[in-house]
């Protein structure tokens, strides 16, 4: 995988040359560091910020999945309880009125 990192150059905190590929940046470097040694500085950007925010955004993804597995249990178990009520106190007792034993009597 190609590297990502890019880099600023800046002269006086005012940049200088901007956004270059770390092969560009090794060779302007080493030629301008040594002639403006106090002038100059550099920052690196790129990867490491992009894997940060990588990270960050899977923490987040990962909570989101979270709650929404733990609400399609609740919802899951809410619709588990609802029919067991049904059945307890409707389904139960018509099928009780309809499929009611006879008992017999018995006979002196």
């Amino acid at each position: 995988m190609k590297s990502m990192k890019r880099y600023h150059i800046y002269w006086n905190d005012k940049i200088l040359l901007k956004d270059l590929e770390e092969e560009e940046f090794q060779n302007v470097w080493s030629k301008m560091h040594w002639v403006y040694n106090s002038e100059l500085n550099f920052v690196e950007v790129g990867e490491p910020l992009v894997e940060e925010a990588f990270l960050l955004m899977k923490k987040i993804l990962l909570k989101i999945l979270e709650a929404i597995a733990l609400a399609g249990m609740v919802v899951f178990l809410g619709f588990l309880f609802l029919i067991e009520l049904i059945d307890l106190f409707i389904v139960r007792p018509i099928y009780q009125k309809l499929f009611k034993k006879k008992r017999r009597r018995r006979r002196a």
